[in-house]
């Protein structure tokens, strides 16, 4: 029966994995809004992130796609996101020298912050595992044979990954800012995923996703600031399109013909 579906999915993998990630996102809010109605304590806090990691990594294995957590070409995935990972140290730096000595900066306490760490590392964990590890190997089943088909696995897994931040709209964020997150979220998957194929390593685009959510959400992780403001501050401003041109040029460079063969 396993194989059977397996073989299925491989042979449909488009519509496949967008029945999948409907499938997985139906799967957590469920999880999410069963765990909920558990006391709302910190320690319930942790246990709720482990519990929504083990679903879409229960996915990667069912789909028999284990060898993504093996730790070989860490250091590969590392070095192909060097630039990325330079920007995103550049941008806490920026933020860390513009709030630490400003005495009107609220910062939240330590156990707050750790917390706050952790469910970013979960989301990292979450969505690298459902489009990198999972839909990315699904569409790289059928399609990854040629130049082509690489960009056309690479496009699909990054506009699915793209599309999924639209959800935002239903938790108060501003339109506006739901497109900029969509398209950044969209250009960010593109560079994900050529790292994916040129080192495959899942443990490296854990990691530069990590980062990069520190980075984009640090004043609702370090300050008293709600995620939705955090967010909310994402703009089209010529700097993000400079990073989104970033990311594009990264991903061709990576996925350049000579490395497809």
């Amino acid at each position: 029966m396993l194989k059977k579906i397996r073989s299925l999915t491989y042979q449909y993998a488009i519509p496949a994995v967008f029945v999948i990630y409907i499938l997985l996102d139906l799967l957590l809010h469920g999880v999410g809004q069963l765990l909920s109605f558990l006391p709302g304590t910190l320690p319930m806090g942790f246990l709720t992130e482990i519990i929504m990691i083990l679903v879409p990594v229960g996915f990667v294995f069912f789909f028999g796609f284990s060898r993504a957590f093996k730790k070989g070409n860490l250091l590969r995935g590392l070095l192909c996101c060097l630039p990325f990972i330079i920007l995103q140290f550049l941008v806490l730096g920026t933020f860390f020298s513009e709030n630490l000595g400003n005495p009107e900066a609220n910062w939240k306490p330590w156990h707050l912050v750790i917390y706050g760490i952790f469910s970013i590392v979960g989301v990292g964990v979450r969505e690298e595992c459902i489009y990198r590890a999972t839909i990315q190997n699904i569409l790289a089943k059928k399609y990854a044979n040629s130049v082509k088909g690489i960009w056309i696995t690479v496009i699909v897994s990054a506009v699915i990954f793209g599309l999924t931040h639209a959800t935002n709209l239903f938790f108060g964020m501003d339109p506006r800012a739901v497109l900029a997150q969509v398209i950044s979220s969209a250009a960010l998957g593109l560079l994900f995923g050529a790292v994916y194929l040129r080192s495959g390593s899942i443990w490296a685009l854990i990691f530069v996703h990590t980062l990069t959510d520190i980075g984009g959400l640090a004043s609702s992780t370090f300050l008293h600031v709600s995620e939705i403001e955090d967010f909310n501050q994402l703009s089209w401003s010529p700097r993000r399109l400079v990073i989104w041109l970033i990311y594009v040029g990264l991903t061709i460079f990576l996925l350049r013909p000579s490395k497809c063969k």
